[in-house]
């Protein structure tokens, strides 16, 4: 939609990109779902043992937690000013 704004882009052009871009990302979601799909056998043994099947059931909370961390994080970052130059300044020196 950016594209409309610039000088020289049409909307058809940007209709293009967008449909196109849209088009990759189904793409590649739909492959990658489908891999898991089928590769299910391939990873999980058919009875998983004790510690498989609790670390399984923990699974969704880590990432729930994951998530939610790097969207405080996100938040935090948007709205407290110098932040960005102080994780800058530690990670690179």
């Amino acid at each position: 939609i950016l594209s409309v704004a610039f000088e020289g882009q049409n909307t058809l052009k940007c209709f293009v990109y967008l449909n196109a871009f849209s088009v990759g990302l189904a793409s590649v979601l739909i492959a990658i779902a489908s891999a898991m799909v089928l590769g299910k056998r391939a990873f999980l043994p058919r009875e998983p043992g004790p510690r498989l099947r609790q670390f399984l059931s923990t699974l969704p909370l880590l990432s729930c937690v994951a998530i939610v961390l790097v969207g405080v994080f996100l938040c935090v970052q948007a709205y407290v000013p110098g932040l960005n130059e102080l994780i800058k300044g530690l990670l690179f020196g």
